[in-house]
């Protein structure tokens, strides 16, 4: 019976990674009042990185206070949780400084991330429960001004509006 508990468990991830992948490939998303136009996983992933890396001229080879690294500002922590989640389901990312200074993987090992942490924020989107997490870890509990930073490049961007 272990057995098929893990199976069952492989294919739910595997179905949360298939299923993010192609919201972020068709962008489907939806229509709130609270954004001028849908907010897209896509869009989300843009505004941390911008947060993340902005002004940096390689973000790829950007390096945090706290030793994070790329695109996302990966820590090897997250790295390793979001790796974990990948080969729980048979992917098997790169190792950490190449994964965390590839664009598409960086963003992989995110994705990853949100699906073990907060799945449900990403079938809305959910752009600052996603945001918190990414910032905060599995808690969520971001630092105060990391929200409001991320929220305004997605209102630069056209997307969201409200508080």
């Amino acid at each position: 019976m272990p057995k098929l508990k893990q199976c069952g468990q492989t294919v739910f991830m595997l179905c949360v990674i298939f299923c993010t992948m192609i919201v972020l490939c068709v962008q489907s998303c939806r229509q709130d009042s609270q954004y001028s136009k849908p907010v897209t996983l896509n869009a989300i992933l843009d505004a941390i990185q911008h947060v993340e890396t902005g002004g940096e001229p390689d973000p790829a080879n950007a390096r945090g206070a706290h030793n994070e690294l790329g695109w996302m500002q990966i820590t090897r922590p997250y790295y390793i949780d979001a790796a974990a989640t990948l080969k729980h389901v048979g992917i098997a990312p790169p190792p950490y400084e190449i994964a965390a200074t590839d664009w598409w993987w960086s963003r992989q090992l995110v994705i990853a991330y949100w699906s073990r942490h907060c799945p449900e924020a990403m079938t809305g989107p959910n752009p600052k429960v996603l945001a918190e997490h990414h910032n905060g870890g599995p808690s969520g509990k971001a630092v105060a001004t990391y929200w409001p930073k991320v929220r305004n490049r997605l209102q630069i961007a056209g997307f969201y509006t409200e508080e």
